[in-house]
Formats: structure tokens, C-alpha cells, sequence
């Protein structure tokens, strides 16, 4: 093939993928699978021998499983509540996820466990964001697996999103 005509389907290509990322990241809306990987920091509290109360900060990072495109990359905030009776527990939090550009996604979550299989699972509901994430809507589930020994999670995540 000649030099140039290479250099310029390199180029062409090149600026094709970056269109096609920010159009993935700026969409309207859409839908994206995620994975994701937490640390949890917090003090837990045997109120008696079926009961534990668990407050934790958890601190995670997202990757957009397609490379590219929502919330691929993010850093993630959460500050929760857990109850646990008889091994099975409940959970509340309060997340921020901030992405490349430092905009932000608020979630509201909600998850139960041991359930279906999985030691967590769950949806958190996209109530707002601010830069290009203002106004956003959605819910996102997650399912997720426990490493106890380090207060770790591993989680995959299906999101649906609108944008104003």
C-alpha cells in the first residue's frame, strides 16, 4: 500500500474511534454493563449473637466492559448502613461516582444478601449528576461477590440511563 494513502486511513480510523467514544460517553441515553471492584472501610457492631450492624465508607473504581463510553473508569464514593440477622443482610447508601472529566453521577442504593445465588445484590437509583451527567435518570442493578478477609467486593453492574 502507498505511504500515504496508510498514513491517512490510520488518521481516519483514529478519529472515527474518538468519535465513536465521546459519542458513548455523551449519548442521551443508553444502556452499559460495568465491573467494578470496592474496598470497604467502616466498624461492625455484634448487638447480639443473629444481629450485626455494619457502617462503612466504600471506596471503588468502574470499567465499562465495551472499554469506553459511561461511567468507564470512575471513581467511586459510597457511604452505607448494613443490618445483619441471621446472616442475611440489608443495605443503604448514598454513592457518588466521578469519571474522567469530574463529572458526577448520585445514586441511592439498595442491596440485599445473600441472595439468588450471590452474596449481594441490588439496584441503585440515578437521581442527578452535575456537568454532563446533570439531570440524569436511570437505575442501575448490581450483583456482587465478598472477599471477607480484606472487606472487598467484585461486582458486575447493568445500567439504563436518560439524559435530559
Amino acid at each position: 500500500m502507498y505511504p500515504m494513502l496508510s498514513r491517512l486511513l490510520l488518521i481516519a480510523a483514529t478519529m472515527l474511534t474518538m468519535l465513536a467514544n465521546l459519542n458513548a460517553q455523551t449519548s442521551k441515553g443508553g444502556a452499559a454493563r460495568l465491573n467494578s471492584g470496592w474496598k470497604l472501610l467502616g466498624d461492625e457492631l455484634a448487638v447480639n449473637k443473629t444481629r450485626v450492624l455494619f457502617a462503612s465508607t466504600g471506596y471503588g473504581v468502574s470499567f465499562n466492559v465495551a472499554g469506553a463510553g459511561f461511567l468507564h473508569q470512575a471513581y467511586w464514593v459510597c457511604a452505607s448502613s448494613y443490618e445483619i440477622v441471621d446472616g442475611k443482610g440489608n443495605e443503604t447508601a448514598a454513592c457518588t461516582a466521578t469519571d474522567q472529566d469530574g463529572d458526577q453521577v448520585w445514586t441511592a442504593l439498595t442491596s440485599s444478601g445473600p441472595k439468588d445465588g450471590a452474596d449481594i445484590v441490588g439496584t441503585q437509583v440515578l437521581r442527578d449528576g452535575s456537568g454532563k451527567f446533570k439531570g440524569i435518570s436511570g437505575t442501575m442493578t448490581h450483583i456482587c461477590t465478598i472477599l471477607p478477609q480484606f472487606h472487598q467486593l467484585a461486582c458486575a453492574h447493568d445500567a439504563t440511563y436518560r439524559l435530559p
